[in-house]
């Protein structure tokens, strides 16, 4: 039985072949756009999902240049002390800063790390912790 469907769909793609080609590179681009979709999505829904950081915030800073505002996900240094200071609902801060390509050794081993993130002390205070099996 599924021969002989099979046989038909070949018989009708060779009948039709500007037809069927235009359907299957239809067929084709709706697939692959779905999946791009797909995953751009899953993406943007991974953030946020660690439990516990339901009052853990990103001072974000906006610079206006004239008529031209640019925001920025980072800030300068002093303002974690100044919003502790100036705000009783800051429990704490932690301040990241990312670093150029550094060069790591240990024991003979050298290679270039190029994912380097500085924290302070206090980031285990301002994040939730995780069991140290992680």
């Amino acid at each position: 039985m599924f021969r002989n469907y099979l046989k038909i769909g070949i018989r009708s793609l060779l009948a039709h072949k500007g037809y069927s080609t235009l359907n299957i590179l239809g067929l084709a681009t709706g697939l692959a756009c779905a999946i791009v979709i797909f995953l751009y999505v899953r993406h943007e829904l991974s953030y946020e999902k660690i439990s516990g950081t339901e009052n853990v915030y990103r001072a974000n800073v906006n610079i206006k240049d004239g008529e031209n505002v640019v925001g920025l996900a980072s800030s300068a240094a002093p303002l974690a002390q100044a919003m502790q200071e100036e705000f009783p609902e800051v429990i704490s801060t932690a301040r990241f800063r990312g670093a150029d390509p550094y060069l790591i050794q240990y024991g003979d081993n050298r290679f270039y790390e190029t994912e380097i993130l500085f924290a302070d002390s206090s980031v285990f205070d301002a994040l939730p912790k995780k069991s140290p099996n992680v």
